[in-house]
């Protein structure tokens, strides 16, 4: 009887292993199966997005194939593709060649002005920057080292292969393939143009109307599509007309001007406004200003106000206290 329990109960523990066993494989053959997708969606993506990154730097280098052509340099022009800006640029460009307006000269003006924002930026920034110049790549040969490893990985019989295949992954795609992190340099196209005579001519127009009515005994008289000065205040009429026109100027070619260039010509406008109401104070010593906040000068120094009149009796009193004076000394 004891013999048959012992045999019994090594039967029943005989099958419990085998059943565990079973089960476990069966478990390793899930995981395998899971893993094995994982796999392949793992190399599929990576293939995929490998594809597409390589279009994608193929467009990029073409950009700055065609900025080099324009006239920027090639680190210009790779500072520009990496913030995102070069598209806008050769675009511009682009009209101004189709207006006949396009300047060579202009183009390398803005060159330097790019490669100074870089001089501007903190410390790891310009180290980042100048090592993604140099390589002269877009960083792409990177991903090619990557991917021979990442191939290697995934294809691997290490029980370690798919967690490092996923780890290449995972940084090749939060890097974007490479490429360098670095904010816009906020410089305006608008200067990549010429300040045109029609451009001239219209802000001319626009400033001599804006202060017509400010410049006292300066008339405005328009021949034809030009504007001139007559009256006393003629000559300091040009020359306040003139000063305006400078500053704007001097703002559409000033790349971090990115707003509204030509809005100086109101606030200028208004502060001459200002000092039109200050008594006295001829359109001569009228200062050209673009502070928003402007105080003019309180008047012209050089003429006397009108003496203060005495607050004491009035003119008749005093007559007649003076006949009383004098009717009294001669008593």
């Amino acid at each position: 009887m004891a013999a048959n329990l012992g045999l019994a109960f090594k039967m029943g523990l005989a099958k419990k292993l085998d059943r565990d066993s079973e089960e476990k494989n069966a478990k390793l053959k899930r995981i395998q199966a899971l893993n094995d997708r994982k796999r392949e969606w793992l190399f599929q993506s990576y293939m995929t997005g490998s594809a597409d990154r390589k279009k994608s730097v193929k467009a990029r280098a073409s950009m700055i194939k065609q900025a080099v052509t324009d006239g920027f340099s090639k680190e210009s022009a790779t500072l520009l593709e990496a913030s995102g800006e070069l598209g806008d640029h050769l675009s511009r460009i682009s009209k101004l060649k189709e207006k006949g307006e396009y300047n060579r000269e202009r183009v390398k003006a803005m060159d330097k002005l790019v490669i100074n924002t870089l001089k501007r930026r903190p410390k790891e920034e310009q180290i980042a920057a100048l090592k993604y110049i140099a390589q002269g790549n877009l960083n792409y040969e990177d991903e090619s080292e990557f991917q021979d490893e990442f191939i290697n990985a995934i294809f691997s019989a290490n029980p370690d292969s798919l967690q490092k295949a996923t780890e290449i992954y995972s940084d090749v795609m939060s890097s974007g393939g490479g490429g360098l992190d670095f904010g816009p340099t906020g410089l305006s196209t608008r200067v990549l143009g010429d300040y045109s005579a029609t451009m001239r001519a219209q802000i001319d127009k626009a400033i001599a109307q804006n202060v017509a009515g400010y410049l006292s005994k300066a008339n405005l008289v328009q021949q034809g599509d030009s504007y001139s000065w007559t009256g006393a205040d003629a000559g300091a009429a040009q020359d306040i007309v003139r000063e305006m026109a400078a500053e704007v100027e001097k703002r559409y070619y000033d790349p971090a001007e990115t707003g509204d260039w030509k809005s100086v010509i109101g606030i200028m406008a208004e502060n001459i406004g200002k000092q039109a109401n200050v008594p006295n104070l001829k359109v001569s010593d009228y200062k050209v200003s673009t502070l928003p906040d402007f105080v003019p000068p309180t008047s012209n120094p050089n003429i006397l106000p009108p003496p203060p009149l005495d607050s004491g009796a009035e003119p008749d009193d005093e007559e007649d206290d003076e006949t009383i004076l004098d009717n009294n000394f001669l008593d």
